[in-house]
C-alpha cells in the first residue's frame, strides 16, 4: 500500500506515520527531524534555494493581515497518512515579543479542534528557527 521513500541522505522510509504513532509526540516532539516523503523533500528543496531571506519571505507571505497568529495547512508536510492533515499554528513576531507562548497558550487556540495533536520541534530540529510555531495534526476521517 504504501511506497518506499528514499531520501537524499540515503534514509529509507517504509510507511507514513500513522495516528497511534504520531500521539506519543502530542506536546513532546520527536528528538530526531520528521521525515518527508521525497517528493515534498524536493519541492522544499526547489521552493527555498531562490529564497535570499527564509524570515523576511514568511513574514511578509504569512502576515498579510498583521495577525498575531495564523493557521495553515503545511506547504511542505511530514510524512504522514493520507487521513492525518498536517498543519501549523505561525505566530507573528512582531506581536509576541513579550508573551510567553507554550503548549497552555496553543491549547487555547486550538480548542475548536477538539482531537489534534501538537509540538513544537526541538530548536535543533527547526527549519524556521526564528518564528515561533507549532506543527498539528488532526486525524480526518
Amino acid at each position: 500500500m504504501f511506497n518506499n521513500e528514499i531520501m537524499e541522505d540515503n534514509t529509507i522510509i517504509k510507511n507514513k506515520i500513522g495516528w497511534k504513532q504520531l500521539k506519543q509526540y502530542h506536546k513532546n516532539p520527536p528528538k530526531i527531524p520528521f521525515p518527508k516523503g521525497i517528493t515534498i523533500y524536493n519541492k522544499y528543496k526547489n521552493h527555498i534555494i531562490n529564497i535570499n531571506n527564509i524570515y523576511n519571505y514568511l513574514i511578509k507571505n504569512l502576515f498579510k493581515n498583521n495577525d498575531f497568529f495564523i493557521i495553515k495547512n503545511a506547504d511542505f508536510p511530514y510524512y504522514i497518512s493520507d487521513y492525518i492533515i498536517h498543519k501549523i499554528l505561525w505566530f507573528n513576531p512582531e506581536f509576541y515579543k513579550n508573551i510567553n507562548i507554550d503548549y497552555l497558550f496553543v491549547d487555547k487556540i486550538l480548542k475548536k479542534y477538539k482531537k489534534y495533536i501538537v509540538f513544537q520541534n526541538i530548536f535543533n530540529n527547526r527549519s524556521i528557527k526564528n518564528i515561533t510555531h507549532f506543527h498539528f495534526f488532526i486525524f480526518n476521517i
